[in-house]
């Protein structure tokens, strides 16, 4: 498969503040984690402070001690500051991907935006007062809450990527949204520990909220819109909280499709949502394990974060260009190969009884990052695109369910084998994955009972301009 070459400036759209957005995401996270452990440490068990300060800076024989007495409590701190954003933000984004099939993507985009800027700011503001609780920490998520946080927000990034991609471009098209969220990850995660031990939290966090406000600013006088909106159907409040939304979620996905479409679909849409419970499960505790297995500090744990991402880019580009483009493998067969990576890497750091193991475990997943985007885009083939906001507004959501979920589950798992063997829940990973090798199995099966045949060759009236002018094509160079 062929990619066509076009102007840089065509080829560049929602990729700028997708970037701004998830390497801001990453720069909170990389420290909000450690700012967690070290708050709960002197404010609610009472430590001295010098000592708390030295968690995730030092590793000797005190602090793992000290790390082994603080972190069960942290961690269900840090599970209970992620429920906010991962239930009400769930349903907002159940209704705002429909709404947004109909009334436009950018005003969707901007307001997930605004809570986030504002959210950040508020952690800025709290990590000045030295005392107060990491309990009050809640209160910063609720901006983020009530603005559809980063279920919507991702939602409709999907769609509008949907939206800009023809059926040559789409899988690449998705790979590369994958691979500007890892250079997001590598930049916040690399960066975030040099800013901190340079300045301080307050910096970190008001910093992230300045490249939320970029990307709302490049988001709203630089993006296109690509939904072409009647005139008198302009979207209100009112409209976005009809129920039919959510009803009509449930129907595209159930509905009654070609062939076996309809069980690819449902397929895919659980495979994702286990892929996403995993993800989520494993961000909550993973560095908690290796601080308490390995000893690592917050500067090892980013230079780790760093490779592993640099490996997926890797793997996720090369999979779509040369496994997909050159060699033609199946989206669902290159989506098996990445999970199986996955497998071997939840064992690898299961047994870790050194940094090897990690780093190995991130080579044998390589093709990985691969799968989602692929599975994204084997429904786009299928689903048309004036249905994919109520698709993709489906599986992030049930995302965010997963998360909330997993957020417990892992946690309640690590805290009660810390003692016994810390590294447990990476059992449990593998266990899941294998399921969802199952499950995309049974989509391969699936695949060579029916017919070749071509799908959603349909493009966005808004965009069709746009995409004469650029030969039909919308990628981002790598």
């Amino acid at each position: 498969m062929r990619y066509p070459k076009i102007t840089w400036l065509r080829k560049i759209t929602v990729e700028v503040p997708l970037f701004l957005t998830y390497t801001s995401f990453l720069l909170l996270a990389s420290v909000l984690n450690n700012f967690t452990i070290y708050r709960t440490c002197y404010t609610l068990l009472k430590y001295n402070e010098s000592d708390c300060a030295l968690l995730g800076r030092v590793n000797n024989n005190f602090t793992r001690e000290l790390e082994k007495n603080v972190q069960p409590l942290a961690n269900v701190v840090t599970m209970v500051l992620e429920m906010p954003t991962a239930t009400v933000p769930v349903l907002i984004c159940i209704f705002a991907g429909p709404w947004s099939d109909k009334h436009g993507r950018i005003p969707v985009q901007l307001m997930s935006l605004i809570g986030f800027t504002i959210s950040m700011s508020i952690f800025g503001i709290m990590a000045a007062f030295r005392n107060l609780s990491p309990w009050y920490f809640v209160l910063a998520a609720i901006p983020t809450m009530l603005t559809g946080g980063a279920p919507t927000y991702f939602a409709v990034i999907l769609a509008y990527i949907n939206d800009i991609s023809t059926e040559h471009t789409r899988a690449l098209r998705m790979a590369i949204f994958e691979a500007v969220l890892l250079v997001g990850l590598l930049v916040g995660t690399l960066s975030s520990g040099y800013i901190l031990y340079s300045t301080n939290y307050e910096t970190v966090f008001f910093l992230a909220a300045g490249l939320i406000a970029l990307s709302w600013l490049y988001t709203m006088f630089l993006l296109p819109e690509t939904v072409k909106i009647k005139e008198g159907q302009e979207g209100t409040l009112k409209e976005l909280l009809r129920c039919s939304y959510f009803v009509g979620i449930f129907k595209t996905v159930f509905k009654k499709r070609e062939n076996y479409d309809r069980c690819i679909v449902v397929s895919i849409v659980v495979t994702i949502t286990i892929m996403n419970f995993i993800a989520n499960g494993e961000n909550v505790v993973r560095f908690p394990f290796l601080r308490e297995k390995l000893g690592w500090t917050l500067t090892k744990n980013n230079y780790f974060n760093a490779a592993s991402h640099i490996i997926t880019i890797v793997g996720t580009v090369g999979a779509t260009l040369v496994l997909h483009g050159k060699l033609h493998m199946k989206e669902t067969v290159i989506s098996l190969i990445g999970i199986l990576g996955f497998v071997g890497n939840s064992f690898l750091r299961g047994a870790a009884t050194n940094d090897a193991y990690i780093y190995v475990g991130a080579v044998v997943s390589i093709f990985a990052g691969a799968a989602m985007p692929l599975l994204r885009s084997r429904i786009a083939q299928i689903v048309p695109s004036d249905e994919m906001g109520k698709i993709f507004a489906l599986i992030v959501g049930l995302g965010g369910v997963a998360g909330l979920s997993a957020a417990y589950m892992y946690t309640t798992l690590y805290n009660a084998t810390i003692i016994i063997h810390s590294g447990a829940f990476n059992y449990f990973s593998a266990i899941l994955y294998l399921f969802a090798i199952f499950l995309v199995g049974i989509i391969i099966c699936f695949e060579l009972c029916t017919p070749k045949k071509k799908y959603n060759l349909e493009f966005p009236e808004s965009v069709y301009k746009l995409k004469q002018e650029s030969n039909g094509v919308y990628i981002v160079p790598t």
